[in-house]
Protein backbone atom coordinates (compact mmCIF):
# COMPACT_ATOMS: atom_id res chain seq x y z
CA UNK A 1 0.00 0.00 0.00
CA UNK A 2 1.54 3.30 -1.14
CA UNK A 3 -0.05 6.45 0.24
CA UNK A 4 0.63 9.97 -1.01
CA UNK A 5 -0.43 12.69 1.43
CA UNK A 6 -0.91 16.18 -0.01
CA UNK A 7 -0.95 19.34 2.10
CA UNK A 8 0.05 22.98 1.73
CA UNK A 9 2.76 22.58 4.40
CA UNK A 10 4.19 20.05 6.83
CA UNK A 11 4.32 22.33 9.89
CA UNK A 12 2.60 25.41 11.35
CA UNK A 13 -1.17 25.43 11.35
CA UNK A 14 -3.51 22.71 12.56
CA UNK A 15 -4.05 21.18 9.12
CA UNK A 16 -0.33 20.87 8.43
CA UNK A 17 0.38 19.42 11.85
CA UNK A 18 -2.43 16.91 11.39
CA UNK A 19 -1.14 15.87 7.97
CA UNK A 20 2.41 15.34 9.22
CA UNK A 21 1.19 13.39 12.25
CA UNK A 22 -0.90 11.01 10.16
CA UNK A 23 1.96 10.57 7.68
CA UNK A 24 4.52 9.80 10.41
CA UNK A 25 2.04 7.54 12.20
CA UNK A 26 1.72 5.52 9.01
CA UNK A 27 5.48 5.32 8.65
CA UNK A 28 5.71 4.01 12.20
CA UNK A 29 3.29 1.23 11.19
CA UNK A 30 5.46 0.33 8.15
CA UNK A 31 3.14 1.95 5.61
CA UNK A 32 4.84 3.29 2.46
CA UNK A 33 3.86 6.93 2.98
CA UNK A 34 5.03 10.21 1.43
CA UNK A 35 3.93 13.76 2.23
CA UNK A 36 3.85 16.19 -0.72
CA UNK A 37 3.81 19.91 0.15
CA UNK A 38 4.12 23.38 -1.33
CA UNK A 39 5.88 24.77 1.74
CA UNK A 40 8.41 22.46 3.39
CA UNK A 41 9.16 23.67 6.91
CA UNK A 42 10.80 20.58 8.41
CA UNK A 43 13.93 18.61 7.58
CA UNK A 44 11.94 15.38 7.33
CA UNK A 45 13.34 13.45 4.32
CA UNK A 46 9.98 11.68 3.84
CA UNK A 47 8.39 15.05 3.01
CA UNK A 48 8.65 15.95 -0.66
CA UNK A 49 8.39 19.49 -2.02
CA UNK A 50 6.59 20.06 -5.34
CA UNK A 51 8.66 21.17 -8.36
CA UNK A 52 9.45 24.84 -8.90
CA UNK A 53 6.90 25.44 -11.68
CA UNK A 54 4.09 24.33 -9.35
CA UNK A 55 5.37 26.58 -6.58
CA UNK A 56 5.41 29.56 -8.96
CA UNK A 57 1.86 28.84 -10.11
CA UNK A 58 0.85 28.51 -6.47
CA UNK A 59 2.39 31.89 -5.67
CA UNK A 60 0.50 33.53 -8.54
CA UNK A 61 -2.74 31.94 -7.37
CA UNK A 62 -2.25 33.19 -3.81
CA UNK A 63 -1.64 36.77 -4.99
CA UNK A 64 -4.68 36.64 -7.28
CA UNK A 65 -6.85 35.30 -4.45
CA UNK A 66 -5.86 38.10 -2.08
CA UNK A 67 -6.74 40.69 -4.71
CA UNK A 68 -10.10 39.13 -5.56
CA UNK A 69 -11.11 38.68 -1.93
CA UNK A 70 -10.97 42.46 -1.52
CA UNK A 71 -13.96 42.68 -3.88
CA UNK A 72 -16.16 41.02 -1.26
CA UNK A 73 -17.32 42.73 1.93
CA UNK A 74 -18.32 39.83 4.18
CA UNK A 75 -20.47 40.27 7.27
CA UNK A 76 -18.43 37.67 9.16
CA UNK A 77 -14.72 37.25 9.87
CA UNK A 78 -14.24 33.70 8.61
CA UNK A 79 -10.90 32.97 6.97
CA UNK A 80 -11.42 32.54 3.21
CA UNK A 81 -9.67 30.70 0.36
CA UNK A 82 -10.39 30.64 -3.38
CA UNK A 83 -8.20 27.95 -5.01
CA UNK A 84 -9.21 29.05 -8.50
CA UNK A 85 -5.90 28.98 -10.39
CA UNK A 86 -4.56 25.56 -11.53
CA UNK A 87 -1.01 24.84 -10.38
CA UNK A 88 -0.34 21.62 -12.30
CA UNK A 89 -0.21 19.58 -9.11
CA UNK A 90 -3.08 17.35 -10.23
CA UNK A 91 -1.14 16.06 -13.23
CA UNK A 92 2.05 15.88 -11.17
CA UNK A 93 0.34 13.61 -8.64
CA UNK A 94 -0.45 11.19 -11.47
CA UNK A 95 3.28 10.77 -12.18
CA UNK A 96 3.99 9.61 -8.63
CA UNK A 97 3.80 6.01 -7.50
CA UNK A 98 0.80 5.89 -5.17
CA UNK A 99 -2.25 3.71 -4.66
CA UNK A 100 -4.18 6.31 -2.66
CA UNK A 101 -4.01 10.11 -2.63
CA UNK A 102 -4.81 11.48 0.83
CA UNK A 103 -5.63 15.21 0.83
CA UNK A 104 -5.37 17.40 3.92
CA UNK A 105 -5.35 21.23 4.13
CA UNK A 106 -4.98 22.14 0.45
CA UNK A 107 -5.81 25.85 0.56
CA UNK A 108 -3.55 28.78 -0.25
CA UNK A 109 -4.12 27.55 -3.83
CA UNK A 110 -2.38 24.20 -3.32
CA UNK A 111 -4.84 22.60 -5.76
CA UNK A 112 -7.12 24.58 -8.05
CA UNK A 113 -10.79 23.59 -7.82
CA UNK A 114 -10.89 22.44 -11.48
CA UNK A 115 -7.76 20.28 -10.94
CA UNK A 116 -9.50 17.73 -8.75
CA UNK A 117 -10.88 15.98 -11.81
CA UNK A 118 -7.35 15.65 -13.24
CA UNK A 119 -6.28 13.26 -10.46
CA UNK A 120 -6.53 9.71 -11.83
CA UNK A 121 -6.09 7.94 -8.49
CA UNK A 122 -8.62 7.35 -5.69
CA UNK A 123 -8.75 10.41 -3.44
CA UNK A 124 -9.44 10.43 0.30
CA UNK A 125 -9.90 13.94 1.70
CA UNK A 126 -9.47 14.47 5.44
CA UNK A 127 -11.35 17.67 6.18
CA UNK A 128 -9.58 20.10 8.53
CA UNK A 129 -12.52 22.54 8.44
CA UNK A 130 -15.69 23.39 6.44
CA UNK A 131 -14.12 24.96 3.34
CA UNK A 132 -14.54 21.85 1.17
CA UNK A 133 -18.34 21.99 1.24
CA UNK A 134 -18.83 25.75 1.73
CA UNK A 135 -18.07 28.71 -0.51
CA UNK A 136 -14.76 30.38 0.19
CA UNK A 137 -15.30 30.38 3.98
CA UNK A 138 -13.48 27.95 6.26
CA UNK A 139 -15.99 28.34 9.09
CA UNK A 140 -19.14 29.96 7.63
CA UNK A 141 -21.78 31.41 9.95
CA UNK A 142 -24.77 29.07 9.96
CA UNK A 143 -25.41 25.99 7.82
CA UNK A 144 -28.09 27.14 5.38
CA UNK A 145 -25.95 28.04 2.37
CA UNK A 146 -23.79 24.90 2.57
CA UNK A 147 -26.85 22.67 2.91
CA UNK A 148 -29.26 24.34 0.47
CA UNK A 149 -26.83 25.91 -1.96
CA UNK A 150 -25.48 29.44 -2.27
CA UNK A 151 -28.16 31.64 -3.81
CA UNK A 152 -28.71 35.37 -4.12
CA UNK A 153 -31.52 35.13 -1.59
CA UNK A 154 -29.68 33.46 1.29
CA UNK A 155 -26.60 35.65 1.48
CA UNK A 156 -25.69 36.60 5.04
CA UNK A 157 -27.34 39.84 6.11
CA UNK A 158 -24.91 42.73 6.11
CA UNK A 159 -22.59 41.29 3.44
CA UNK A 160 -21.72 43.50 0.48
CA UNK A 161 -19.65 43.67 -2.67
CA UNK A 162 -19.21 40.71 -5.01
CA UNK A 163 -20.59 37.45 -3.57
CA UNK A 164 -17.37 35.51 -4.00
CA UNK A 165 -18.60 32.84 -1.58
CA UNK A 166 -21.40 32.00 -4.03
CA UNK A 167 -19.09 32.04 -7.07
CA UNK A 168 -16.62 29.65 -5.44
CA UNK A 169 -19.43 27.31 -4.37
CA UNK A 170 -20.78 27.27 -7.95
CA UNK A 171 -17.28 26.47 -9.24
CA UNK A 172 -17.05 23.51 -6.84
CA UNK A 173 -20.54 22.40 -7.86
CA UNK A 174 -19.46 22.38 -11.50
CA UNK A 175 -16.14 20.57 -11.19
CA UNK A 176 -16.69 18.25 -8.22
CA UNK A 177 -19.30 15.97 -9.75
CA UNK A 178 -18.63 12.23 -9.99
CA UNK A 179 -15.12 12.32 -8.56
CA UNK A 180 -13.45 9.21 -7.15
CA UNK A 181 -13.65 10.88 -3.76
CA UNK A 182 -14.09 9.66 -0.19
CA UNK A 183 -14.48 12.12 2.69
CA UNK A 184 -12.99 11.63 6.15
CA UNK A 185 -13.84 13.90 9.05
CA UNK A 186 -11.86 13.79 12.31
CA UNK A 187 -14.97 14.83 14.27
CA UNK A 188 -18.56 13.61 14.30
CA UNK A 189 -19.76 17.20 14.07
CA UNK A 190 -17.88 17.94 10.84
CA UNK A 191 -18.90 14.57 9.39
CA UNK A 192 -22.56 15.43 9.99
CA UNK A 193 -22.10 18.84 8.37
CA UNK A 194 -20.42 17.25 5.33
CA UNK A 195 -23.20 14.64 4.92
CA UNK A 196 -25.84 17.38 5.09
CA UNK A 197 -24.09 19.61 2.55
CA UNK A 198 -25.26 19.97 -1.02
CA UNK A 199 -21.77 19.32 -2.38
CA UNK A 200 -20.93 16.14 -0.45
CA UNK A 201 -24.24 14.45 0.37
CA UNK A 202 -23.67 11.91 -2.42
CA UNK A 203 -20.11 11.05 -1.36
CA UNK A 204 -19.20 8.54 1.37
CA UNK A 205 -18.26 10.29 4.61
CA UNK A 206 -16.30 8.54 7.38
CA UNK A 207 -15.35 9.62 10.90
CA UNK A 208 -11.73 8.89 11.87
CA UNK A 209 -9.98 10.92 14.57
CA UNK A 210 -6.53 12.48 14.22
CA UNK A 211 -3.57 10.68 15.83
CA UNK A 212 -1.00 12.10 18.21
CA UNK A 213 2.36 10.76 19.30
CA UNK A 214 1.47 9.62 22.81
CA UNK A 215 5.12 8.99 23.71
CA UNK A 216 6.02 12.57 22.85
CA UNK A 217 2.93 14.16 24.36
CA UNK A 218 2.73 12.68 27.83
CA UNK A 219 2.67 13.96 31.41
CA UNK A 220 6.00 15.27 32.69
CA UNK A 221 7.70 13.06 35.26
CA UNK A 222 8.08 16.03 37.60
CA UNK A 223 5.68 18.98 37.41
CA UNK A 224 7.83 21.20 39.63
CA UNK A 225 10.79 20.69 37.28
CA UNK A 226 8.60 21.48 34.27
CA UNK A 227 7.60 24.77 35.88
CA UNK A 228 11.16 25.65 36.80
CA UNK A 229 12.23 25.01 33.19
CA UNK A 230 9.92 27.85 32.08
CA UNK A 231 10.57 29.94 35.23
CA UNK A 232 6.96 29.49 36.28
CA UNK A 233 5.98 29.67 39.96
CA UNK A 234 5.63 26.25 41.56
CA UNK A 235 3.18 27.45 44.22
CA UNK A 236 0.54 29.09 41.96
CA UNK A 237 -2.44 27.78 40.00
CA UNK A 238 -1.64 28.08 36.30
CA UNK A 239 -4.33 28.66 33.66
CA UNK A 240 -2.94 28.07 30.16
CA UNK A 241 -4.16 29.58 26.89
CA UNK A 242 -2.69 28.62 23.50
CA UNK A 243 -3.08 30.60 20.29
CA UNK A 244 -0.97 30.34 17.15
CA UNK A 245 -3.31 32.68 15.25
CA UNK A 246 -3.88 36.37 15.85
CA UNK A 247 -5.54 37.17 19.17
CA UNK A 248 -8.22 39.14 17.33
CA UNK A 249 -9.44 35.96 15.58
CA UNK A 250 -12.95 35.79 17.08
CA UNK A 251 -13.19 32.03 16.51
CA UNK A 252 -10.50 31.29 19.12
CA UNK A 253 -12.31 33.21 21.85
CA UNK A 254 -9.56 35.27 23.48
CA UNK A 255 -11.93 38.23 23.87
CA UNK A 256 -14.34 35.99 25.74
CA UNK A 257 -11.56 34.61 27.93
CA UNK A 258 -10.49 38.12 28.93
CA UNK A 259 -14.01 38.85 30.17
CA UNK A 260 -14.14 35.46 31.84
CA UNK A 261 -10.91 36.01 33.79
CA UNK A 262 -12.12 39.46 34.85
CA UNK A 263 -15.22 37.82 36.29
CA UNK A 264 -13.39 34.81 37.73
CA UNK A 265 -10.94 37.04 39.57
CA UNK A 266 -13.81 38.42 41.67
CA UNK A 267 -14.31 35.07 43.41
CA UNK A 268 -10.64 34.15 43.97
CA UNK A 269 -7.43 35.64 45.25
CA UNK A 270 -5.73 36.69 41.95
CA UNK A 271 -2.30 36.55 43.62
CA UNK A 272 -2.63 32.76 43.84
CA UNK A 273 -3.03 32.41 40.06
CA UNK A 274 -1.07 33.03 36.88
CA UNK A 275 -2.38 33.25 33.32
CA UNK A 276 0.17 31.52 31.04
CA UNK A 277 0.09 32.10 27.28
CA UNK A 278 1.80 29.93 24.67
CA UNK A 279 2.03 31.25 21.10
CA UNK A 280 0.93 34.82 20.51
CA UNK A 281 2.14 37.24 23.15
CA UNK A 282 -0.44 39.19 25.14
CA UNK A 283 0.68 42.83 25.54
CA UNK A 284 -0.81 43.37 29.02
CA UNK A 285 0.80 42.60 32.40
CA UNK A 286 -2.38 41.29 34.03
CA UNK A 287 -6.04 40.45 33.47
CA UNK A 288 -8.41 40.91 36.37
CA UNK A 289 -5.43 41.18 38.69
CA UNK A 290 -4.07 37.81 37.48
CA UNK A 291 -0.48 38.19 36.29
CA UNK A 292 0.13 37.25 32.64
CA UNK A 293 3.19 35.15 31.74
CA UNK A 294 4.07 34.89 28.06
CA UNK A 295 5.98 31.79 26.99
CA UNK A 296 6.03 32.95 23.36
CA UNK A 297 6.07 30.60 20.40
CA UNK A 298 7.56 27.17 21.15
CA UNK A 299 8.78 25.22 18.12
CA UNK A 300 10.04 22.01 19.73
CA UNK A 301 7.40 19.42 20.60
CA UNK A 302 9.29 18.42 23.75
CA UNK A 303 9.01 22.00 25.01
CA UNK A 304 5.35 22.23 24.02
CA UNK A 305 4.51 19.03 25.89
CA UNK A 306 6.41 20.29 28.93
CA UNK A 307 4.43 23.55 28.89
CA UNK A 308 1.13 21.67 28.88
CA UNK A 309 2.33 19.51 31.77
CA UNK A 310 3.33 22.59 33.76
CA UNK A 311 -0.22 24.01 33.70
CA UNK A 312 -3.15 23.01 35.91
CA UNK A 313 -5.83 23.63 33.27
CA UNK A 314 -6.13 24.64 29.63
CA UNK A 315 -8.75 27.29 28.88
CA UNK A 316 -9.97 26.69 25.30
CA UNK A 317 -12.97 28.91 24.48
CA UNK A 318 -13.04 28.15 20.74
CA UNK A 319 -16.36 29.04 19.11
CA UNK A 320 -16.02 26.65 16.16
CA UNK A 321 -13.43 23.95 15.74
CA UNK A 322 -12.93 20.45 14.37
CA UNK A 323 -10.61 18.56 16.75
CA UNK A 324 -8.33 21.29 18.12
CA UNK A 325 -4.69 20.22 18.48
CA UNK A 326 -4.42 22.28 21.66
CA UNK A 327 -7.04 20.20 23.48
CA UNK A 328 -5.67 16.95 22.10
CA UNK A 329 -2.11 17.80 23.15
CA UNK A 330 -3.12 19.11 26.56
CA UNK A 331 -5.15 16.01 27.45
CA UNK A 332 -2.37 13.71 26.23
CA UNK A 333 -0.08 15.53 28.68
CA UNK A 334 -2.59 14.97 31.48
CA UNK A 335 -3.78 18.58 31.66
CA UNK A 336 -7.59 18.83 31.72
CA UNK A 337 -9.43 21.41 29.64
CA UNK A 338 -12.35 23.78 30.05
CA UNK A 339 -13.98 24.40 26.68
CA UNK A 340 -17.21 25.21 24.89
CA UNK A 341 -19.56 22.34 24.12
CA UNK A 342 -19.38 22.89 20.37
CA UNK A 343 -17.93 21.49 17.15
CA UNK A 344 -15.81 18.37 17.58
CA UNK A 345 -14.74 19.24 21.13
CA UNK A 346 -17.34 16.95 22.84
CA UNK A 347 -15.75 14.02 20.95
CA UNK A 348 -12.64 14.51 23.08
CA UNK A 349 -13.90 15.74 26.46
CA UNK A 350 -16.40 13.94 28.67
CA UNK A 351 -18.05 16.57 30.85
CA UNK A 352 -16.95 16.49 34.50
CA UNK A 353 -14.97 13.32 33.87
CA UNK A 354 -11.98 14.19 31.69
CA UNK A 355 -12.61 17.95 31.56
CA UNK A 356 -15.40 20.50 31.62
CA UNK A 357 -17.77 21.55 28.82
CA UNK A 358 -19.92 24.64 29.02
CA UNK A 359 -22.44 26.38 26.75
CA UNK A 360 -20.98 28.77 24.19
CA UNK A 361 -20.52 32.32 25.51
CA UNK A 362 -21.56 31.39 29.06
CA UNK A 363 -19.08 33.25 31.26
CA UNK A 364 -20.61 31.97 34.50
CA UNK A 365 -20.34 28.33 33.44
CA UNK A 366 -16.79 28.80 32.10
CA UNK A 367 -15.80 30.24 35.48
CA UNK A 368 -17.52 27.30 37.17
CA UNK A 369 -15.49 24.99 34.95
CA UNK A 370 -12.20 26.60 35.93
CA UNK A 371 -13.17 26.41 39.58
CA UNK A 372 -14.28 22.77 39.26
CA UNK A 373 -10.94 21.74 37.75
CA UNK A 374 -8.71 23.83 39.99
CA UNK A 375 -10.45 22.90 43.23
CA UNK A 376 -10.88 19.22 42.41
CA UNK A 377 -8.65 16.19 42.61
CA UNK A 378 -6.12 17.25 39.97
CA UNK A 379 -4.27 13.93 39.90
CA UNK A 380 -7.45 11.91 39.25
CA UNK A 381 -8.62 14.34 36.58
CA UNK A 382 -5.18 14.32 34.96
CA UNK A 383 -5.28 10.53 34.67
CA UNK A 384 -8.78 10.68 33.15
CA UNK A 385 -7.67 13.26 30.57
CA UNK A 386 -4.64 11.17 29.60
CA UNK A 387 -6.72 7.97 29.36
CA UNK A 388 -9.26 9.72 27.11
CA UNK A 389 -6.48 10.91 24.79
CA UNK A 390 -5.00 7.41 24.57
CA UNK A 391 -8.39 5.90 23.76
CA UNK A 392 -9.32 8.48 21.12
CA UNK A 393 -6.01 9.40 19.44
CA UNK A 394 -3.97 6.18 19.50
CA UNK A 395 -1.91 6.18 16.24
CA UNK A 396 -1.97 2.40 15.80
CA UNK A 397 -5.76 2.22 15.88
CA UNK A 398 -6.19 5.23 13.62
CA UNK A 399 -3.74 3.96 11.01
CA UNK A 400 -5.56 0.62 10.97
CA UNK A 401 -8.87 2.41 10.34
CA UNK A 402 -7.34 4.28 7.42
CA UNK A 403 -5.76 1.15 5.93
CA UNK A 404 -9.10 -0.67 6.15
CA UNK A 405 -10.75 2.27 4.39
CA UNK A 406 -8.08 2.34 1.67
CA UNK A 407 -8.41 -1.41 1.07
CA UNK A 408 -12.18 -1.13 0.70
CA UNK A 409 -11.83 1.74 -1.78
CA UNK A 410 -9.29 -0.14 -3.88
CA UNK A 411 -11.32 -3.37 -3.74
CA UNK A 412 -14.44 -1.52 -4.93
CA UNK A 413 -12.46 0.10 -7.74
CA UNK A 414 -11.13 -3.29 -8.85
CA UNK A 415 -14.65 -4.70 -8.76
CA UNK A 416 -15.97 -1.86 -10.91
CA UNK A 417 -13.17 -2.00 -13.47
Amino acid sequence: MKVLHVCYADKEGGGAIGAHRLHTSMLSQNVDSTLLVIKKRTYDPTVQRVPRHIRLANLAGRHLSRFLLQLQKPADKSYRSLNILPTGIGNYINTLDADIVQLHWINENTIGIPEFRNIKKPVVWKLPDMWAFSGSEHYPPGNERAEKGYTKLNRIEGAGGLDIDRLIWKLKKKYWKDLDLTIVSPSKWLADRARASDLFRNYPVHNIANPINLDRYRPAANIASARKFFRLPVDKKLVLFVSLTRLTDPRKGFGFLEKCLEEYSKSINPAEYRFVVMGRRIPVPEIGGIEVINLGYLSEEADIALAYSAADVLAAPSYADNLPNTIKESMACGTPCVAFNTGGIPDMITHRESGYLCPVDDITEFCNGLQWVLSGKIEKLSIAARDAAIKFHDPENIVKMYLDLYENILANNRGNS
